[in-house]
């Protein structure tokens, strides 16, 4: 598969604060010297925690917090932005389908064994 360009120089990305177990982000120390409150339509790259996650739709802890920050991305029929990185272990992967009408999917998956991208 062709390596997709979603991060480059100049992205707006957003990372999440680790919370409980989920895996640490770690680059959060750095970029917050540098943060800028932006609206999540505006930004290039987001990378959210999970779960759990079933080829592509995440399950969160239950609150719906990213579905209701990324909602937009279901009203739109051609431009989704920004790009949504799942942030996982291999073993937050299930073969179970919990997908609901509200769920945003991944646009990709991020753990120690590499990329997937969803289409």
């Amino acid at each position: 598969m062709a390596r997709r360009r979603f991060f480059h120089a100049g992205s707006r990305v957003a990372l999440y604060l680790p919370f409980d177990r989920e895996l640490d982000t770690a680059l959060i120390a750095a970029a917050r010297r540098r943060l800028t409150p932006i609206s999540a339509q505006w930004l290039d790259l987001i990378v959210v925690p999970l779960v759990g996650v079933d080829r592509g739709t995440r399950l969160g802890p239950g609150a719906g917090y990213y579905d209701r920050a990324l909602a937009f991305r279901r009203r739109r029929r051609f431009w989704k932005g920004p790009h949504l990185v799942g942030f996982a272990f291999d073993y937050q992967r299930t073969s179970v389908n919990f997908a609901d009408a509200w769920d945003v999917r991944l646009d990709s998956l991020a753990t120690e064994s590499g990329v997937e991208h969803y289409l």
